[in-house]
């Protein structure tokens, strides 16, 4: 682990819908890095650890980002085991245009989710563009939900996402997604789908 995470500010950690603020603790062995919990907007809950998530922070004046698994083995901790390098918060992959597939944003609400109807404008392996029809808070966490078009069939699709930026762009509200879960069967349709379009 060669990224001064110590340098680092405003850290926050993403696991599907959940979302907590921390600060930096230390480099542990074997990769992992450990967190205090300053914020949680859930409570406690020690079953849902091990799960892949997102660490956003900033450093420098810049936004990093880093995927890995979170574990959470109290309510004061965190422990996040890195899968990959630490990235600058920029697109990390090739961005397809699609013709406004229409999607759904998911707001975890107390009983139900808040439902939020939009239109898929680009999509990468990491995020989306899309067109909500309401405002999106930026660094919030929501559910984004799909069906691409393939050749024979509509193959469902399913993420976490953060919302990276949220305004207007040529007349129309846009935001920015990144992806921060997803389970194997919508890696797979998102794959399946970002290889269609390539070979178009």
């Amino acid at each position: 682990m060669d990224f001064d995470f110590s340098q680092g500010s405003q850290f926050v950690i993403v696991v599907e819908n959940r979302r907590h603020k921390a600060d930096f603790l230390e480099v542990a062995e074997k990769g992992t890095v450990v967190f205090r919990i300053l914020e949680r907007d859930h409570a406690y809950l020690g079953s849902h650890s091990g799960r892949s998530g997102c660490v956003f922070f900033l450093k420098d004046g810049r936004s990093y980002w880093v995927r890995g698994k979170i574990s959470s083995p109290s309510a004061e901790r965190a422990i996040v085991l890195c899968e990959a390098a630490v990235e600058m918060d920029r697109r990390v992959s090739v961005r397809l245009e699609v013709q406004s597939i229409p999607s759904q944003i998911k707001e975890p609400g107390l009983f139900r989710p808040r439902i939020i109807e939009a239109h898929l404008l680009d999509i990468s392996r990491t995020g989306a563009k899309i067109a909500p029809r309401t405002s999106l808070l930026p660094e919030k966490v929501y559910n984004f939900e799909t069906s691409f078009p393939c050749r024979h069939e509509h193959v469902p699709f399913s993420s976490s996402c953060a919302v990276r930026y949220c305004g207007m762009e040529r007349g129309h509200l846009v935001s920015g997604l990144l992806f921060t879960g997803m389970t194997p069967e919508s890696a797979q349709s998102l794959e399946r789908y970002l290889t269609e379009l390539q070979s178009r």
